[in-house]
This record gives C-alpha cells, sequence and structure tokens, in this order.
C-alpha cells in the first residue's frame, strides 16, 4: 500500500476534519536507539528520514508546550557504543547501557519538562501510572511518532488506545528496518492501530495550538513498568503514587502535605469502618459537615480512598499490586504491626525494589520504648516540651496545638522527600523510620544545647526568653501584644518611640544588663502599653520597625489579611454538597505552584477507578464487595 493509496482511503476522514482532541503529547517511539542490534544491518534511510520528520514535528511542539514523551528500549545488553548509527545520524548520541537516561544532543535535546521514558520491551509503553499521569495532564491525544519498527509503533498504539487516548500517526515519521511499506503492515481501514495522517496534518493542528495550557515544572516518579518520568505538571509531586495506611493525626497530616503538593495519595481503609478519624466529630452538629468531623475533614483533602482487607489472604494480594504501581506506602502503626500485616519495607521491597516506605511511630520500632502506647500529648511529656512551657510556678503544660503528632507527621514527609531524592540517584526505595520523641527532641534544639553547655535543667518561662529582655507578651487597654528585641539596635529604637526615659540607662543598653532588670523593664513595659491599644502601640512599633505582632486569637488569625493574601485560608468542599474553610498549603513553590483542593473522599469512593487500574473487572469488584474484601 502506497502513501497516496492510503491517504486515499483516508480521505473521507480527513474531508471530516476529524479532531485531534484539545490537548495532545507527542510521543517519539524508541528515537534514541532504535534499530541498534550488534551485528544487525542498519537501514539507514528509513531511518534518516524519520529523524529528519520526527525533528520537525519535535522542534514545533517545544514552541507550542505540548508535552513530549522519547522512549529508549534496552534491545541488546551487550551494546556498548552508537557506532554507525551515530556516524549515520550525528544529531543523536546514545547512552552506555546501565545509565539512568538516555544523552540526546542538539537539537533534539529535550526541554526540562519533556518525558522521557526507559522501557525494557517494546510492547510495555504504557503502565497505568503512565496512563493516569498524562489523563491528570488533561491528554487526550497521543501524536505518535519515530524511527521505530512496525512492532513497537504497533505496541504502543495499542496501548495507548486501551487506556482510552485518541492515538495520531503522522506516516513520514515512522521508520522501519522491515521490507516493504510499512504502512501496509501497520494499519487497516478501520483504524485498528490508530489513525494514519499525513505530517503536513499534524503540523497545520499543532500550529493552532498557541496558547496551549501545560505546566511546565519538572518531577520524576516512575509507572508500572519502571518507567522514569520527567514530565510537564502542574503540581511538585505529580506523578507520584502514595499508598496511605494512616490514621488519627501524625500520618494522616504527613500524607495530607504529600498530597497537597500534587502526589495521588490514595487511603487504603478497612471495608465499612475505615479509618479512625472518620469517627471523630462525625455526630458533632458544631465540628461537622455532612458526618465528617473537622479531623477527617481537614487531613484528608486531595485523597482518593479504596477499601481493603488487609488481613484476608486477597486483599493482601490486591494490595501488593498496588504496590508494583506505587512510590511511598506511609502509616502510623503501632511498633511491629507492619511487619504482622506483612507490609513492612523487607516484605514491599521484594515487590517493588523501588518503593519507599515511613512509618510514624510513638518511639521507633526497635528500641527499648518500642511498645509503648503514645499519642500527641506522650510525645510532649516525654519530649521535655510540657516542663518548659507555661508560667513559672505553674503545673507543666502542653502546647495549645498538637505539637506532638504534628512534629512526626512533618518530619516524616520530610524524610520521604529525601528518599525520593535518594532514589532518584541510586534507584533504590528505603525505609523512612520516623519517631514522634525523636521530633519532640530534634525541637528543644538550642535549648538542649544550653543545658549540656551549662548544666542548667531549664524551666518554665511563660512568654519570656532564656536570653533575650524585652522578650514576652504585653498587656494593651483592649488586649495583648508581643515584643520580641533579639538585639541591641532594636532596644535602642524602642526607646525612641515610647516614654520610658527612666529605662534609658547604660547598663540596659546591652543584653546583659537587660537580663539582669528583666523584671523591673517587663513590669515598666507592662504599665506604658496599658494606657492604650493593640493598634496604637502596634502602629507606632511598626514604624520603628521593632519586632512585634499582636496576640491573635483564632478567629484574628485565619482572618488575617497576610494570612488570606497567601491563600492559608481555603475552602474545600464535601464530596455530597456543602463546604468549608481550613488553612491551605504553607509550601510555596515559584513553578509548581498551583493550589487546588478537592473534597475528602467517601469511604471506598474510588474502589472502580483504583482496581480497574489492575486489570479487575466490574463484575470482579462487585464480588469482593460481597465477599467482604473490599
Amino acid at each position: 500500500m502506497t502513501n497516496n493509496s492510503l491517504t486515499d482511503n483516508y480521505k473521507g476522514v480527513f474531508d471530516g476534519r476529524i479532531g485531534f482532541g484539545k490537548r495532545p503529547a507527542l510521543l517519539i517511539v524508541d528515537f534514541i536507539n532504535a534499530y541498534i542490534t550488534e551485528g544487525a544491518p542498519l537501514y539507514a534511510p528509513d531511518v534518516v528520514s524519520a529523524v529528519h520528520e520526527t525533528v520537525d514535528l519535535l522542534s514545533l511542539a517545544h514552541e507550542k508546550n505540548i508535552p513530549v514523551l522519547y522512549t529508549k528500549v534496552l534491545y541488546n545488553k551487550n551494546f556498548r557504543d552508537g557506532g554507525i548509527f551515530i556516524q549515520k545520524v550525528p544529531v543523536l548520541k546514545t547512552m552506555v547501557e546501565g545509565e539512568p537516561l538516555a544523552e540526546i544532543v542538539p537539537p533534539l535535546s529535550p526541554i526540562d519538562s519533556d518525558i522521557i521514558i526507559v522501557k525494557q520491551y517494546a510492547s510495555a509503553f504504557f503502565g497505568t501510572s503512565l496512563a493516569a499521569t498524562l489523563t491528570s495532564l488533561g491528554v487526550d491525544t497521543i501524536l505518535l511518532t519515530g524511527c521505530s519498527t512496525s512492532g513497537c509503533v504497533r505496541a504502543s498504539a495499542v496501548d495507548g488506545m486501551q487506556y482510552g487516548f485518541r492515538v495520531i500517526v503522522p506516516r513520514e515519521c515512522v521508520g522501519d528496518r522491515h521490507p516493504g511499506p510499512h504502512e501496509a503492515n501497520l494499519f487497516d481501514i478501520n483504524s485498528k492501530y490508530g489513525d494514519v495522517v499525513s505530517k503536513n496534518e499534524v503540523m497545520e493542528y499543532l500550529k493552532q495550538l498557541v496558547g496551549f495550557d501545560t505546566p511546565s515544572a519538572i518531577a520524576s516518579g516512575y509507572s508500572t513498568n519502571g518507567v522514569l518520568l520527567k514530565r510537564k505538571i502542574m503540581k511538585a509531586l505529580n506523578g507520584i503514587r502514595i499508598l496511605d495506611l494512616t490514621h488519627m493525626l501524625s500520618g494522616p497530616y504527613s500524607a495530607m502535605m504529600l498530597a497537597d503538593l500534587g502526589a495521588e495519595t490514595i487511603k487504603v481503609e478497612p471495608p465499612k469502618t475505615g479509618e479512625g478519624t472518620r469517627r471523630l466529630l462525625e455526630r458533632d452538629p458544631a465540628n461537622s459537615l455532612n458526618g465528617f468531623g473537622a479531623y477527617y475533614m481537614t487531613l484528608n483533602r486531595n485523597k482518593k480512598s479504596v477499601t481493603l482487607d488487609l488481613k484476608s489472604e486477597k486483599g493482601l494480594e490486591i494490595f501488593y499490586e498496588l504496590v508494583k504501581t506505587a512510590d511511598i506506602v506511609i502509616s502510623n502503626f503501632s511498633a511491629g504491626v507492619t511487619k504482622r500485616l506483612k507490609v513492612d519495607y523487607e516484605t514491599l521491597s521484594k515487590i517493588n525494589p523501588r518503593i519507599i516506605t515511613c512509618t510514624v511511630t510513638g518511639f521507633d520500632e526497635t528500641g527499648p520504648g518500642k511498645d509503648r502506647t503514645a499519642f500527641d500529648m506522650v510525645a510532649q511529656a516525654m519530649g521535655g516540651n510540657m516542663s518548659i512551657t507555661g508560667q513559672p510556678g505553674n503545673p507543666p503544660t502542653r502546647a495549645g496545638f498538637p505539637i506532638g503528632d504534628l512534629a512526626g507527621g512533618l518530619m516524616a514527609t520530610i524524610g520521604v522527600l529525601a528518599a525520593l531524592n535518594a532514589r532518584h540517584l541510586t534507584g533504590r526505595g528505603q525505609h523512612v523510620d520516623i519517631s514522634m520523641l525523636d521530633a519532640q527532641i530534634s525541637l528543644l534544639n538550642y535549648m538542649a544545647t544550653m543545658h549540656f553547655l551549662s548544666g542548667i535543667i531549664p524551666d518554665k518561662l511563660g512568654n519570656g526568653h532564656f536570653v533575650h529582655v524585652p522578650y514576652d507578651s504585653f498587656t494593651c487597654s483592649d488586649g495583648y501584644i508581643i515584643i520580641a528585641i533579639i538585639a541591641d539596635n532594636f532596644w535602642e529604637a524602642l526607646l525612641t518611640v515610647i516614654p520610658a526615659d527612666d529605662l534609658n540607662t547604660e547598663e540596659h543598653k546591652y543584653q546583659p544588663g537587660r537580663l539582669k532588670n528583666k523584671e523591673l523593664i517587663n513590669r515598666r513595659l507592662n504599665e506604658i502599653f496599658s494606657t492604650n491599644t493593640q493598634k496604637h502601640w502596634l502602629e507606632i512599633l511598626q514604624s520603628a520597625r521593632i519586632p512585634c505582632a499582636p496576640v491573635n486569637n483564632v478567629q484574628q488569625a485565619v482572618n488575617d489579611e497576610q494570612v488570606l493574601f497567601r491563600n492559608m485560608i481555603v475552602e474545600v468542599q464535601h464530596p455530597n454538597g456543602g463546604s468549608t474553610r481550613m488553612p491551605g498549603n504553607p509550601i510555596k513553590l515559584s513553578d509548581t505552584h498551583e493550589e487546588t483542593f478537592t473534597p475528602p473522599p467517601l469511604l471506598g469512593q474510588h474502589n472502580e477507578e483504583v482496581f480497574s487500574m489492575l486489570g479487575l473487572s466490574p463484575a470482579d469488584i462487585e464480588a469482593l464487595q460481597t465477599a467482604g474484601i473490599i
């Protein structure tokens, strides 16, 4: 079949102005080292022709900010250099076997936000994770091109269509080392393997895509077939999949932060009951919305939910299939539970060597305190925090918000991100072991160091400071303000704007003298500030650039103009209707800066979506539900 006759056969389709879809991606198949098999003939004319045609499409795709996907197939493990292929096609440079990515030199250099895919077999281009990634980018059409064998293009075309993408193949951009017209082998009139069009038609289509809106930053992740992605994204962790086994506060908080940053976060919950946070405040009319309490509503935005009985053999089998597609498994069970459930790192890394697991426990997985029960207040008490919180002479006081739990979640997030970068360097996953007590000891910071240096056990100081004076809260006529004088020049500035000539002495000029007379200075400042309002004094103090602030209550804090300007209060919908406001994402990135907040999921809301990725049919899923496995 010739190009002309093929065009004629498709003329009716073309005349009907076939739509390419609103959001395409350009897939360049086997472009980096196709045809390189030691001792095999090289069909250079066909390859070179495909290269030049593909370069045209590539350049235009980059110009229009269209996601570009490259693939590299490891055909021959003994291959070490490009040889004659490099000589014939000088614009290409192949990689040495074993390196993580192929290196492409100009004019084929991928821009930073392109996707580069390394696959072992031509028939395994698409994995569920890659398909989900493209779908999340809004891609509905794959422009399939490259210097590939017919089998590779066919496999990629079939895979793409199986995942619901429209596949378009510009015939001039498909190389073929097999004799005869490759179109005749690849395609039939029923478009079994995709729609074959001319390169000019694709070029004209691409030229119309001015203003095509795609994200522009970089992230790395892996699909089900070990595919490395560098791609256009809207959030920093797009393409990362997390299996969230957490409950209560510390674990869910960490998973929430990762979800806010773009990770696909799938809550794996017990059937019927779900994880424990679902029940907290669910029946409290003042602190719930349509059966979701404030805890669950806040901690589970941007997540999906599946139900799965991990204590059943079939449930564990399904979970292991999910692990093959995942990057991270995070949990905060008591020490030893992950091992008993067979979801520990040692077990899961045999299924997916790239998996990262993270556990948040009270004390750790192995130490002398590992079997103790731990919640937020336990960590605060044992970590020393309560002993230095509160007014002198009063009983120990816990922090106003659950810093024991939240610090554990923060450390888990940091640890997971560190492990992701390490995996980028080594290709291996690892276990992240977070102890809530460790986190509290870390937060003691310089106070613990001062103890080691001086031998003095710190005591409660109220709102004051070990060293700095004045550094405290002070009473105004309508509330409280704080002043934080941490340098001598701030003290000098303070004396220029308040009526306190009696404090302007040589002794008070420097920190040691002020520390010596701390009670006198604080008493005098309270007398001065109590004569007028917060607003009055804050305006005066801020004009002199003195560190100061009102002591806000929660209502005042969440309505502060700076807080609102930073999008730190966001509206989150309930899946059954209604919405509430809650704190937003404090991590503001300059490029991958999109902030979206999807509703926290109903129990098992995403069973069909997630389990169908594993090849389970609706009938299979219904049977699992009947059996109580999901």
